[in-house]
């Protein structure tokens, strides 16, 4: 993925925005998710352009030192303005290559310019985003057949100048190690290409093994959409300059052993990324210009800041969604730092380091078998998945007007119980023991339908009007909302809690002869009872009643709730045949 060794705050940055690229290509491409990756190819943009000003920082900087070393007759270190111009010249090489392409994704006849976009904030995007086959031509040829499968268009030109750069970097880094360190087991080999073979990198999944077995080419601009494509270019732009980094590195450590003396301290902040989705760490990497001799051991300090081995540090802050003013999708986020650098003279100069980045906020989904409203008292689950944030998505819940338990076994699974009549969802992003939130969403909230008290007569519903048998079984049965009880299985269990059996022969008052007890619990719970069972010897004509005494719903906590049924649902009578 770019230099060797251990990665850098940086790189892993930008490693994991690639993952989270990955991750989204992995999906049906719809507009929002082409949306996101558009923000991560403008974030890959904006962090290439701040490392590349970083890298000319430095190297002007070592050829200053240089120079004033040979103003003082001291040449034993000439050799390194030439090498920091072979090391621009040849990253530049690399970088107007990958910028050739770019440039040729905005050509009408592949994805063009989004004309209205740029007239109306100069913003430069493309016009179709999700532009696949043309794009594939561009890349691939009229036959990608050929060369073993990786085509005869531009990617494989791509892929062998892209080689073709690590192997000199290698073998340039190679000849600046001591000889000592040129015997380690890495030291030809210190820098990993990055347009490897799915087979041949440990990064991507074995699953679906047949494209695992497929060349770079086609693996990566196979039915991508023209904007993935755009933000695999500025990702192969950060590796280039990430590896140009690292090699000034090692030019500027072999000033180490030399005393010269700072007439101006500088504090930077070169930043992974200037836009971040809320949620998502920010990082950026502070140094001095010229710190990192041997005799200079500056101090950092500032919220989220950790100092590293090398002598620079690195800020890391997490993207606070509250940044984003109401009914916007982007806000500012600041921060600063200080650092405190020892000089020749004893005394110390302190500098602040100031700075903001774009905190981006996320397209929160949310899956359920009824968005947007929710049954009161009742466990609704819905699932919470937010595209941007990818793999990286690691929520915590909380909620208003209701309580929301989050699942044990899938984070990202959780049951809201109402108890008002509208309830909030507000999502957070954990980070450690810390948590951010990145947004929230608003749900209408209406009580369970209220379940039918139906009445069968040897199995068939009954009319309401006909006569009943002295020997017919009469069934009084709970019958829930079918797409309630489909979406809430849990809350949709009832308990019949008796019924109430009368007998009225001719112009007497009826009489009370039975209490039934109550039903099981069940989704459709019923009690079966015939007239021949408590009346000895019935007379035709005569009245049967039956009153059900009330129905219970039954939660998924187990918890009795007593249904508003109307009372003419409740008493039925007939007459005896």
């Amino acid at each position: 993925m770019g230099g060797g060794g251990k990665l850098s705050p940086r790189q892993k940055m930008i490693n994991m925005m690639y993952l989270v690229l990955t991750a989204l290509l992995a999906l049906n491409v719809a507009s929002d998710l082409l949306a996101s990756i558009q923000i991560i190819a403008d974030s890959l943009k904006n962090s290439a352009k701040v490392l590349a000003d970083k890298n000319v920082q430095l190297n002007a900087a070592i050829e200053e030192v240089v120079k004033k070393e040979m103003s003082q007759g001291n040449n034993k270190n000439q050799y390194l303005i030439a090498l920091g111009q072979e090391i621009r010249e040849k990253t530049n090489e690399a970088i107007k290559e990958l910028e050739k392409h770019i440039e040729a994704l905005y050509r009408p006849e592949i994805a063009g310019v989004n004309e209205e976009v740029l007239k109306s904030d100069g913003k430069k995007i493309l016009a179709k985003a999700d532009e696949a086959e043309n794009n594939y031509r561009y890349w691939m040829g009229a036959d990608d057949t050929k060369n073993g499968g990786r085509g005869e268009g531009e990617a494989k030109k791509l892929r062998e100048k892209m080689m073709a750069y690590v192997d000199w970097a290698n073998q340039k880094y190679f000849e600046m190690l001591d000889k000592k360190d040129q015997e380690k087991p890495d030291a030809k080999n210190h820098f990993k290409y990055f347009c490897l073979d799915p087979k041949d990198d440990p990064n991507i999944p074995k699953n679906p093994p047949d494209m695992k077995q497929k060349p770079w080419e086609y693996y990566t601009f196979h039915r991508s959409p023209a904007v993935a494509n755009l933000a695999i270019l500025e990702k192969m732009k950060n590796d280039v300059l990430v590896i140009e980094a690292e090699l000034l590195e090692l030019a500027k450590s072999k000033l180490k052993n030399v005393t010269f003396k700072i007439d101006k301290l500088v504090a930077f902040a070169a930043p992974s990324s200037r836009m971040v989705v809320a949620g998502m760490p920010f990082e950026a990497k502070l140094f001095v210009t010229i710190s990192a001799s041997q005799e200079m051991s500056p101090q950092y300090s500032g919220p989220g800041v950790k100092k590293e081995k090398d002598g620079t540090a690195t800020i890391r802050l997490i993207a606070d969604a509250r940044n984003v003013p109401e009914g916007k999708m982007e806000g500012i986020q600041r921060y600063s730092a200080r650092i405190t650098v020892p000089k020749a003279d004893g005394t110390t100069e302190v500098l602040d380091v100031k700075g903001d980045f774009i905190v981006v906020k996320p397209v929160i989904k949310i899956e359920s078998a009824a968005i947007k409203i929710m049954y009161k008292d009742c466990g609704n689950d819905i699932e919470v998945s937010c595209p941007a944030l990818g793999n990286q998505f690691n929520p915590e819940f909380d909620a208003k007007g209701a309580k929301a338990m989050q699942s044990k076994t899938k984070n990202t699974k959780v049951r809201i119980v109402p108890s008002a009549n509208e309830c909030q969802l507000i999502v957070y992003q954990k980070d450690g023991n810390n948590k951010f939130e990145i947004g929230s969403e608003k749900f209408r909230v209406i009580p369970p339908p209220v379940p039918r008290v139906e009445t069968l007569v040897d199995g068939k519903p009954y009319d309401g009007k006909s006569n009943v048998g002295k020997t017919q079984k009469i069934t009084v049965m709970v019958e829930p909302d079918k797409d309630f009880a489909a979406a809430l299985p849990e809350d949709a269990r009832y308990q019949i809690k008796g019924v109430k059996l009368y007998y009225k022969s001719g112009l007497e008052d009826p009489k009370l002869i039975q209490t039934l007890k109550a039903s099981e619990p069940a989704t459709k719970p019923k009690i079966t009872f015939d007239i021949m069972r408590y009346v000895e010897k019935p007379e035709r004509g005569a009245v049967f009643i039956w009153a059900v005494e009330g129905v219970d719903r039954i939660n998924f906590l187990k918890q009795n709730v007593p249904e508003p049924l109307k009372e003419s649902n409740m008493t039925t009578k007939v007459t005896i045949e």
